[in-house]
């Protein structure tokens, strides 16, 4: 669980991703660059999921994804299994902890995977967190959580099975 999360205390480490509430979309499209403006236009992008941008060599420069409310503990569930591998940190919300341990906790939860009967080792990207700590804190309780989850799953199995 924990290679779901990584730490650098400088920031820069990682493909930043903004995550945009869609009804503030159109602000902060106004403050970026002409090129990724473009590249959003070109790509019909609105605001909603994810929008992956390039630089002016092809490789990913940025990540943007949009939604509802940037408060909902599962609002960014889902970006953990679009995302290619790699490193990515949160830009825009690096300096709310209480935003960021709820964006560190739906990318945990997205990434769960129960394995028992299907491999699926795609690999997973990275989060990189400002802090030891925060990383500890979400590393270890997912990993907790997934051992609980997973243990009643076998057992609602091996009751099914005694039927």
């Amino acid at each position: 669980m924990s290679s779901l999360f990584t730490v650098d205390t400088i920031g820069t480490h990682g493909t930043p991703i903004s995550i945009i509430e869609t009804e503030h979309f159109n602000d902060w499209l106004e403050s970026q660059s002409a090129q990724s403006k473009n590249w959003i236009a070109a790509s019909g992008y609105k605001g909603k999921g994810l929008c992956l941008i390039p630089d002016t060599d092809g490789k990913l420069s940025t990540v943007v994804y949009g939604v509802d409310d940037a408060n909902d503990h599962f609002a960014c569930g889902n970006l953990v299994n679009q995302l290619p591998e790699g490193d990515y940190r949160i830009e825009n919300i690096d300096s709310d902890e209480t935003l960021l341990s709820r964006v560190a906790f739906s990318w945990g939860v997205g990434a769960y995977r129960f394995n028992r009967y299907k491999d699926n080792s795609q690999p997973l990207p990275t989060l990189v967190l400002p802090t030891e700590s925060l990383k500890k804190k979400w590393a270890g309780t997912l990993k907790k959580g997934f051992n609980v989850v997973i243990d009643e799953v076998e057992f609602l199995i091996f009751l099914s099975m005694k039927k």
